[in-house]
């Protein structure tokens, strides 16, 4: 799964994403000042058919942008 967003100067340094996958949550920080603009990876999860799979973004220390969350199958 990557994740996404704006880069600014206003962003906070410490923006949590957590999966809620069949495994449970994970969650990885990311800095939205630097780095944004292009997809980055968060981790590799298994996702189960009629299972509830879902990102949430929380505005960490600061403000936090949204921007695209991609899932890519892994064969």
């Amino acid at each position: 799964m990557y994740v996404r967003w704006p880069n600014h100067s206003n962003r906070s340094t410490t923006v949590p994403y957590t999966v809620h996958h069949v495994r449970g949550n994970t969650v990885k920080n990311f800095n939205q000042q630097t780095g944004g603009n292009a997809w980055r990876l968060h981790g590799r999860y298994t996702l189960l058919a009629g299972t509830a799979t879902y990102v949430e973004v929380s505005s960490g220390n600061g403000t936090a942008g949204a921007d695209a969350v991609q899932f890519v199958r892994v064969p």
